[in-house]
């Protein structure tokens, strides 16, 4: 299972869909994963509205997780590529 921590437009996501067996795109954005919604239609690919530092998930339940063009937007980014942001 993969994780798009911040995905944006959606279109690493969708391309990660084409290998993966699951992934999960999620970005702070609720207008953002809506267009991902309409936009980005593949049966392994879901698309979340929630913020990055309060992760939503086991930290061991993805086999990768990558977080493109997101860092520079965490004030605590050393805790975040750690996964101890909302712990």
């Amino acid at each position: 299972m993969v994780l798009d921590a911040g995905c944006g437009t959606g279109y690493g996501a969708h391309h990660f869909a084409r290998t993966a067996e699951t992934i999960i795109g999620f970005d702070i954005n609720q207008e953002v994963v809506a267009r991902c919604r309409g936009r980005y239609r593949q049966p392994n690919l879901w698309h979340l509205a929630t913020d990055c530092t309060a992760f939503p998930f086991q930290t061991p339940s993805f086999d990768l997780v990558c977080s493109f063009e997101v860092i520079e937007h965490i004030a605590d980014y050393p805790a975040y590529l750690v996964g101890d942001v909302g712990a």
